[in-house]
C-alpha cells in the first residue's frame, strides 16, 4: 500500500497536479436564500467556489432561475450585468450564459460530470447526497494572493477543468474568468 502511494504522489508531482481536495454538498438550496447560505458556507476557499459554480450548473439544468441565482451569487462582478429581473438587480453577462448554454444545450449531462460518482457507463447519474466534488491545484495555481485558479475533476474529459477565482472584500471566492469547469 505505501508503494502505491508513493506511485501516485509521484505521478501527480510529475503532471503538476497536487493531491486534491474534497469539497462536498450536503443537502440541495431549496431556494436562493439556500443557496446562498451554501455560497457563504463554501466560497471561503477557492475550492469551495468552484464547488458552488459546479452546483449552480446542475441546479439551472433542474431549475433554471435556481441556477441562475446561483452563477450570479458565485460570478465576480466582472461577469454579471444589470437585470431587474435577476437576483438584487443583477444577471450573469450574455457572454457567460452563452458560454453555459452553448455546453448544456447539447450536452446536458456535463454539469453532473464533476459530481464524483458520474460516469458515462451510468449515464451521469447523480448518486445519493452528499455530492462530493475533487478539486486540484498545481504549482502554479496561485496568480496572486486574492487570485488562484482551480482544476475540478469531471468523469467527461480527460482532465480537469480549469476554474479562475478572485477573493472578493468579504473573503467570499468569485469566478472571475470566463472559463467554465
Amino acid at each position: 500500500m505505501r508503494t502505491l502511494m508513493f506511485c501516485v504522489v509521484l505521478i501527480l508531482g510529475c503532471t503538476g497536479f497536487t493531491l486534491g481536495e474534497q469539497v462536498s454538498i450536503r443537502s440541495l438550496p431549496a431556494d436562493t436564500d439556500g443557496m446562498l447560505a451554501l455560497r457563504n458556507s463554501l466560497a471561503g476557499t477557492p475550492e469551495g467556489g468552484a464547488a458552488v459554480l459546479a452546483l449552480a450548473m446542475v441546479l439551472y439544468e433542474r431549475d433554471p432561475k435556481l441556477g441562475m441565482d446561483g452563477f450570479t451569487l458565485i460570478l465576480d462582478s466582472t461577469m454579471l450585468k444589470k437585470d431587474t429581473k435577476g437576483y438584487k438587480g443583477y444577471a450573469p453577462s450574455s457572454s457567460f450564459m452563452w458560454k453555459v448554454n452553448s455546453i448544456l444545450d447539447p450536452k446536458p449531462y456535463v454539469s453532473r460530470s464533476y459530481i464524483l460518482g458520474t460516469s458515462p457507463e451510468n449515464g451521469y447519474t447523480l448518486p445519493e447526497l452528499p455530492y462530493t466534488l475533487e478539486i486540484t491545484r498545481n504549482p502554479y495555481s496561485e496568480i496572486d494572493e486574492n487570485t488562484v485558479k482551480v482544476f475540478v475533476l469531471s468523469s467527461g474529459a480527460d482532465s480537469p477543468r480549469p476554474v479562475t477565482l478572485k477573493k472578493n472584500s468579504r473573503g467570499i471566492w468569485k469566478v472571475s474568468v470566463e472559463s467554465l469547469i
